[in-house]
């Protein structure tokens, strides 16, 4: 395999294929969406062929993309940009441009990958601590018998720093060969692996689903729907794992609001393209 240089140009074959009416929320568009339309776009996505990334923007994600330019160059060419987070959602209509609903990866990832049961796709899922893509894996199989074997594949922490284990990684999907690529690396580390794996795989569609795939194994619970709907869900995710996550939701993620209210005002400045 020849070197995976993530400076090479984005390997994305058509960002425009479902692309329509778009909501600009600092320095990105999401796609106006629902959950029916995001399934029937990635079933035309496997279908006509070519290769898709999804993105799912939360809030930590838009803040990270401030700073990372290559993260929000992978973002601006994404083939579909989801609303993931109910503050996104809320925000959009701050911003007077209403998004449909929430399309959460964690809702999405479910009902995906019912559908891949349906039309014989082949799912390939990769991420998470040892043992739980094999996990995952078992339970889709458990739950729906008729779907093609599951690839899974762990790979060990700091991978993304050793080109052997790059690598590895991908030729662990590429043996597998799948139609639909479930990424649970945690962002921004899922979506460059994708654009940097994208060139040497025949997989349709690269889906970044964090933690997901913990979801599906039964290895961390989901917050209960009542605080989901009311944008609570991070909470939640904090009593679970405090040492981990309170950076990120009390030093990181309140600028998300400042900037918020400076678009609304019109005193945000996009972030510098020319970085990128």
């Amino acid at each position: 395999m020849e070197s995976t240089d993530t400076t090479r140009s984005d390997p994305i074959s058509s960002p425009t294929i479902c692309r329509g009416k778009r909501c600009h929320i600092l320095g990105i568009n999401l796609d106006y969406i629902t959950m029916r339309a995001t399934l029937n776009c990635i079933s035309k996505m496997v279908e006509e062929g070519g290769k898709h990334l999804i993105v799912t923007a939360n809030v930590d994600h838009i803040i990270t993309l401030q700073s990372d330019a290559e993260f929000r160059r992978i973002y601006r060419n994404a083939s579909l940009a989801l609303c993931d987070s109910t503050p996104v959602l809320w925000a959009s209509y701050y911003l007077g441009q209403p998004l449909p609903e929430r399309v959460a990866g964690s809702d999405l990832v479910p009902r995906l990958c019912a559908l891949a049961a349906q039309k014989g796709w082949g799912l390939f899922l990769l991420g998470g601590d040892p043992g739980v893509a094999e996990a995952a894996a078992a339970k889709l199989h458990s739950l729906y018998p008729q779907m093609k074997p599951v690839g899974f594949y762990s790979p060990p922490f700091g991978f993304e720093n050793n080109q052997q284990e790059v690598e590895k990684s991908i030729r662990a999907v590429a043996e597998q060969n799948p139609d639909i690529i479930l990424v649970g690396l945690g962002a921004p580390k899922q979506e460059k692996w994708a654009i940097r794996a994208m060139p040497y795989l025949n997989a349709r569609v690269y889906l970044g689903v964090g933690a997901s795939l913990d979801f599906i194994a039964g290895t961390r619970s989901r917050a209960p729907r009542w605080m989901r709907v009311s944008g609570l869900e991070w909470f939640y995710r904090f009593i679970q794992e405090p040492g981990r996550l309170w950076r990120r939701y009390f030093i990181k993620d309140p600028l998300f609001f400042k900037l918020i209210l400076k678009q609304k005002w019109g005193t945000y400045r996009e972030p510098d393209d020319s970085k990128v």
